[in-house]
């Protein structure tokens, strides 16, 4: 799934930096937050599921991402 952000969305959580939510097979999940230091490993991760929600909130629907994405020459 892409989630696309306009730029009207300004500043938000998410520009803090890239980071992954993966669920381990016990059921738990774990984080990996990356810079331009290092990469780091956290059993916390309901700040980072914060940050997500707040992404997607502002994210654009799906059918204006479509639209968006078609309309770009790199995508023919």
């Amino acid at each position: 799934m892409i989630h696309v952000l306009p730029l009207t969305a300004g500043f938000h959580p998410g520009q803090a930096g890239p980071f992954v939510i993966a669920s381990t097979p016990d059921g738990g999940d774990v984080g990996y937050l990356d810079d331009q230091a290092a990469g780091r490993i956290s059993n916390d991760v309901a700040p980072l599921w914060a940050v997500w929600d707040s992404v997607r909130s502002l994210a654009l629907p799906r059918d204006l991402t479509i639209d968006l994405m078609r309309a770009r020459a790199w995508m023919t």
